[in-house]
């Protein structure tokens, strides 16, 4: 059967854009990336952050969950791989292009602790973004290398594309880095006002809105609860629903859906 990889760093709240891109993997397994983290923040934020993803994970019933930095195996394979990759190809990464000014070793070896993740996972499948379809490629080359070199016979990964980028409040791509993230477990007080918040434009609820499916709201409600949304798209376009009447119904939906994981994680 088979298994899929998605993992998520622990660098901030969890949000709705990562329950979304968790959610778009199938059978899987959940890697706390906390190792790759350390990238990006000190070990403190990390270690903070770690504790509260692990157990935003666990409120929401994702299992199994594989923490990395308390996975030996993980760390074992990275160093059994290293010397099966040269500096020049991992200078043409993704990850070393993208990072700012002098990347950390870190980052320039990011594909080679990526590719020791899925080994100690056992999955066949690995949930990637477009930007990450060359380091599973690099990925897939380590595999064979290793197995070649060691005598193994590890399962050559497969990608499983998905494309779950959700917008935030602001219209932007829904990220920490941005500041427009929905919380999944932030106080309801918090969530109700970042809902309300959501830019609107100045239409009347009366007024017709034939492009109600541009709106960002009624994105997001579409992106927890595509039936709920599909109730709401006819009114909004014929001008029977107003968007303050939209936010209400997602923040209903939110809190419906969300409500006994918050409950489980003791979010008040």
């Amino acid at each position: 059967m088979n298994k899929t990889l998605t993992g998520i760093k622990p660098t901030g709240e969890f949000h709705l854009g990562n329950y979304v891109t968790l959610n778009a993997a199938q059978n899987a397994t959940y890697l706390v990336a906390d190792l790759h983290a350390l990238n990006a923040l000190p070990f403190e934020k990390v270690t903070e952050y770690r504790t509260d993803l692990i157990k935003a994970l666990n409120a929401l019933g994702y299992s199994p969950i594989v923490v990395q930095s308390e996975t030996p195996k993980i760390m074992e394979l990275y160093t059994y791989l290293l010397p099966l990759v040269s500096e020049g190809v991992l200078h043409r990464m993704h990850a070393y292009k993208a990072s700012d000014g002098t990347p950390n070793m870190g980052l320039v070896t990011y594909p080679v602790l990526m590719t020791a993740d899925i080994m100690a996972s056992g999955c066949t499948h690995v949930a990637v973004g477009e930007d990450q379809i060359q380091h599973l490629e690099l990925a897939r080359d380590l595999v064979a290398k290793y197995n070649s070199h060691y005598k193994t016979s590890f399962a050559i990964p497969e990608a499983q594309i998905v494309s779950s980028t959700l917008v935030g409040t602001d219209g932007r791509k829904m990220s920490k880095s941005y500041g427009n993230t929905l919380p999944l477990f932030a106080p309801e007080a918090v969530i109700r006002k970042k809902i309300k918040l959501i830019k609107m434009d100045s239409r009347a609820p009366s007024e017709e809105k034939p492009d109600a499916e541009e709106n960002i709201a009624y994105q997001i409600l579409k992106a927890i609860s595509p039936s709920v949304a599909a109730d709401t798209i006819t009114p909004l376009k014929e001008g029977r629903m107003g968007y303050g009447e939209l936010k209400t119904v997602l923040t209903n939906t939110f809190f419906d859906l969300f409500g006994n994981a918050r409950k489980i994680y003791g979010t008040t």
